[in-house]
């Protein structure tokens, strides 16, 4: 739901926000109808990301896929490593 801080933006948006203010007075749910507005040109401040943030951010996750995918083959080839000592035991046993 878009609130008045979403119309705390930038200076190159003031008159759209006064606009909005007004509108938002009269009947809130006017402006709560607008995604576009709410998430295109008036995004809160807390949802402002500089590009290098950005990056960090898919840096990180980056990292952890990576982490996640190497954990999963190691565990495969743990398995596979029990399976064929099963099998060569089980050779052995028989004869």
């Amino acid at each position: 739901m878009l609130t008045k801080t979403c119309l705390t933006g930038d200076a190159h948006v003031s008159s759209m926000k006064a606009i909005l203010l007004a509108v938002w007075t009269i009947n809130p749910e006017i402006v709560c109808a607008s995604q576009f507005i709410s998430s295109k040109l008036l995004p809160l401040n807390r949802d402002l990301v500089t590009q290098e943030e950005q990056d960090q951010e898919d840096e990180k996750s980056r990292r952890e896929a990576m982490r996640d995918l190497v954990e999963s083959w190691q565990d495969r080839l743990q398995l596979i490593s029990v399976i064929v000592r099963l099998h060569l035991l089980c050779s052995y046993m028989r004869g």
